[in-house]
């Protein structure tokens, strides 16, 4: 593994990666002897076993090859993993601003750039994402998806307050209210 951190140059064997991009047909292997499609298998392997450090190393050699559709499919796996599986939202959201400074098109990692918003508790920026993601142009079962989180996040924005963690009093950002007020 030590020979994938200083970075893969291969592209991957034909398939498809979870973003919808086509792969080029095989290219030449690295410098250490393996594909793209072999480090991707790699990494999910590690991923499924919970060697996170190695899948993390994998994707992000893959995440410096030359070919784009190969670096936006390694930087999305890495972004899914850092976020559902590590929690590090934050580094998973930067994954995800990286994958749309090269494809600011790409609906998917919008959504999935808006859901780490959220679990950092960035709702506006969620919120602008979605908003982004549908005007991109989303399938008809993904666009009512959307527009339920939307819903739930402006209903979060417009009644305000900060969600209390366990054995912490409410704190409403509302002017005219106090912790402790309750509507009748």
């Amino acid at each position: 593994m030590a020979g994938l951190a200083t970075g893969v140059s291969a592209q991957d064997a034909a398939g498809q990666g979870a973003t919808g991009a086509q792969w080029p047909a095989a290219q030449p292997a690295t410098h250490a002897g393996l594909s793209a499609a072999q480090v991707f298998a790699l990494a999910e392997q590690a991923r499924a076993e919970g060697d996170f450090a190695t899948a993390e190393t994998a994707y992000r050699a893959l995440s410096q090859d030359r070919d784009l559709e190969v670096r936006t499919e390694a930087r999305f796996r890495l972004g899914l993993m850092l976020g559902d599986d590590l929690k590090r939202y934050a580094d998973a959201a930067l994954e995800f601003r990286r994958i749309l400074d090269d494809k600011p098109g790409a609906a998917r990692v919008r959504l999935e750039l808006a859901r780490m918003q959220a679990s950092l508790g960035n709702f506006g920026a969620a919120r602008k994402e979605l908003r982004a993601a549908q005007a991109a142009g989303l399938p008809t079962s993904v666009e009512q998806l959307v527009r339920f989180y939307t819903r739930a996040l402006n209903a979060r924005k417009r009644f305000g307050g900060v969600r209390a963690r366990a054995g912490q009093q409410h704190q409403s950002r509302h002017p005219f209210r106090h912790a402790g007020h309750r509507d009748r």
